[in-house]
């Protein structure tokens, strides 16, 4: 498990593990919180999730997140 201050970083080593590993099952601590990666639909949602993250560090202002469902966030 890795820990991570920034998204950009953490969206980095993310996609650097899975095309060395070659899978997409981890578990990445960012910002204090644990995203646990078991599909390659979890991989795309968490890599979605830094953009939109690095986006809000950046202090763009277009940012903005969609939930389609109560509790289906990350």
């Amino acid at each position: 498990m890795a820990a991570f201050t920034t998204w950009a970083v953490a969206k980095t080593q993310i996609l650097n593990d899975f095309l060395d590993r070659n899978t997409a099952v981890g578990e990445y601590t960012i910002g204090g919180k644990t995203m646990k990666v078991r599909s390659v639909k979890d991989l795309k949602d968490l890599l979605e999730l830094c953009d939109i993250m690095t986006s809000a560090e950046a202090g763009d202002m277009d940012t903005y997140a969609q939930f389609n469902k109560p509790g289906a966030g990350i």
